[in-house]
């Protein structure tokens, strides 16, 4: 507990610290920076840092007032077909 604490008056934040800090998982911000759309980090060597107000910008931005509001996503099976149809010209 007094882990979290400390991390909370951190600026920069490794991905073990926000995945205690905010409740997810490391694998869930690494995900996120593979394929894009989570939080803003930087990359020194091979270590990742997240600045404590980008963590809470993201998440800010997160919110939602019902499902309607999530912007809309196809699974990657839908957009995978339809790139091979298109490198193919199959119909």
């Amino acid at each position: 507990m007094s882990d979290i604490i400390t991390n909370i008056n951190k600026k920069q934040l490794t991905e073990s610290e926000a995945s205690e800090l905010y409740g997810l998982s490391v694998h869930w911000f690494r995900r996120k920076r593979w394929e894009g759309g989570g939080p803003v980090f930087r990359k020194v060597g091979n270590r990742c840092y997240y600045e404590r107000a980008a963590l809470d910008d993201y998440f800010n931005s997160c919110t939602h007032k019902n499902t309607s509001e999530y912007p809309t996503r196809r699974p990657a099976e839908a957009i995978n077909r339809k790139q091979a149809t298109k490198s193919t010209g199959e119909a």
